[in-house]
């Protein structure tokens, strides 16, 4: 299982299991095809920042990693440019899996977990660290360093909002041994919207 700040319930589970499957299909078909020779054409629909670090076989070989680590038994932390990846790959496939559902009230099921519209803001919310990663790269460069350190900052984001190539260390997955581990809090309703919150919570 990949870490995140919130260990996640059953329907994330299933959805980045079924969203990295279908990425990993796409790209697998991408560069397969007989247009895949200059390469463009397999990265429609990912971020510039992606598209900049990762060549697309390269970032074939990260995905069906993330995956890998996703289905294990053990715990794994991904680095900040595998949480860019992981926000590249739900960001697509929940616009796609939104558009597939075109009326209110319509659901789409991932083998047990049936759920409406997932709302993307609300899932980077619940489970990823922060989105440092998206920053502008005059924003940060502008930084004391004393601020940098502050506001926790690390080489991988520094790398990543400069476009600076990934070093083989930083794509290494660490596993993390938790003495307690955390209980997950389910955001799962069957049938509605994901991450799905009591109305009467707010």
């Amino acid at each position: 299982m990949l870490k995140f700040t919130t260990t996640p319930d059953e329907a994330f589970q299933a959805i980045l299991e079924a969203f990295l499957e279908i990425s990993i299909d796409m790209l697998k078909d991408s560069l397969q095809s007989d247009y895949s020779e200059g390469g463009e054409d397999m990265f429609d629909g990912y971020l510039d920042q992606t598209r900049a670090l990762f060549t697309p076989q390269e970032l074939l070989v990260e995905l069906e990693k993330l995956l890998k680590a996703h289905r294990s038994p053990n715990l794994y932390m991904p680095t900040d440019y595998h949480f860019l990846l992981l926000y590249d790959v739900l960001s697509q496939q929940v616009d796609i899996h939104n558009d597939t559902l075109q009326n209110e009230g319509e659901k789409k099921e991932y083998g047990s977990i049936c759920i409406g519209k997932i709302d993307f803001y609300a899932l980077t919310d619940c489970y990823f660290w922060d989105l440092d990663f998206l920053l502008e790269s005059e924003i940060i460069n502008k930084m004391h360093p004393d601020l940098k350190k502050t506001m926790g900052f690390n080489k991988e984001t520094f790398g990543i909002v400069n476009r600076l190539r990934p070093d083989p260390k930083e794509l290494e997955l660490q596993i993390v041994h938790e003495e307690e581990p955390q209980q997950a809090e389910s955001y799962y309703k069957r049938g509605e919207v994901y991450p799905y919150h009591d109305p009467e919570d707010f």
